[in-house]
């Protein structure tokens, strides 16, 4: 099986909640912002995946968005000219404030492509002094995730927010191909059964999982080199 090895990287998880009616108009621009991003004018953006709205909250969306360096990620809220250009047209759609968590990443990527994928934004508040453990434990997981035993899992991603009232809060972006694919992965499969059956000893209570498409951009060179992997 192959080995995928998480790199180091830097990103968002951002949550909007848009004014009743104006979703579709909110998440055009976000497209619109998503293809500038990633047209090379900046070259650390990674990818950018849209979390869709659900059913039970259909004025919600979500952002995750990576770059290369926090460097990058500060390049680009400055603002620059093309989330600027966003904000000024679209951020007027908004019921409220964005909730934005940035923070280092580790990053698997074993294949990757610009279009619509289906994958979970999941939320963990760890039990205090069981930080290192988990994230040992999901380490392991995404390793084995991405080794070729699930074919069409794309990508996996551990946030660690930068703020210090998210010291014991983590984030998980996982990506792949299809719903189908996800809902073996979330039967669950072997790999993940592994995974459940420690993690509630190092958690300080259920995690937040939020499943749907997600229209998604990815950086060429990025795809190029999974693609190689693989």
């Amino acid at each position: 099986m192959a080995t995928i090895n998480a790199t180091d990287k830097y990103g968002i998880v951002a949550d909007f909640k848009v004014s009743s009616g104006q979703i579709d108009e909110f998440i055009g621009g976000a497209r619109g912002h998503f293809v500038r991003q990633h047209d090379g004018r900046e070259p650390g953006a990674q990818f950018a995946a849209i979390l869709m709205p659900s059913e039970a909250e259909p004025d919600v969306c979500s952002f995750f968005e990576q770059w290369g360096t926090k460097e990058d990620y500060d390049a680009h809220s400055a603002p620059n000219e093309n989330l600027k250009f966003f904000l000024d047209n679209f951020g007027g759609l908004l019921a409220e404030p964005p909730s934005i968590r940035q923070g280092t990443m580790q990053h698997w990527f074993r294949q990757g492509s610009t279009g619509t994928k289906y994958g979970i934004i999941v939320k963990f508040n760890i039990a205090e002094g069981k930080m290192d453990d988990f994230v040992a434990l999901a380490c392991a997981h995404f390793d084995r995730q991405h080794d070729g035993r699930e074919a069409n899992a794309n990508m996996a991603t551990i946030l660690q927010p930068a703020a210090e009232e998210d010291a014991n809060t983590v984030y998980f972006f996982e990506q792949w191909e299809s719903q189908a694919d996800y809902e073996a992965h979330s039967a669950p499969n072997e790999n993940l059964q592994v995974f459940l059956d420690t993690v509630p000893t190092l958690v300080a209570g259920p995690p937040e999982i939020r499943p749907g498409n997600m229209p998604h951009w990815q950086k060429e060179s990025e795809a190029e080199a999974g693609a190689q992997r693989t």
